[in-house]
């Protein structure tokens, strides 16, 4: 399980992300994903593949590292570092993502 996981439904950020990234729902699915192991094939991962190709969404990728979301953050989660750690979960050749 991700360590900065406590609960990430308060949804402080959402409002302030200027790439319109649904971060709770995307730390959601990543907490799932980090719950269940690491496996080649997840139904979290699925979902988060699915989840892109939504139009209009943003999607960990699409992360700045502007900050905002940190600041509005009441559990002082480093967004922009677990949206990395995202990346490399979600967004790999296997779920059809470009490497």
């Amino acid at each position: 399980m991700h360590s900065e996981k406590s609960s990430t439904l308060c949804k402080y950020c959402l409002d302030v992300c200027p790439e319109s990234i649904n971060i709770q729902k995307i730390f959601n699915l990543y907490n799932d994903e980090k719950m269940v192991g690491n496996l080649l094939w997840s139904a979290f991962g699925y979902s988060y593949c699915n989840y892109s190709k939504l139009p209009g969404v943003g999607i960990a990728s699409d992360c700045t590292e502007c900050g905002m979301c940190v600041e509005e953050c009441p559990q002082h989660i480093d967004i922009p570092k677990v949206m990395k750690d995202v990346v490399k979960t979600f967004e790999t050749e296997y779920y059809g993502f470009k490497e």
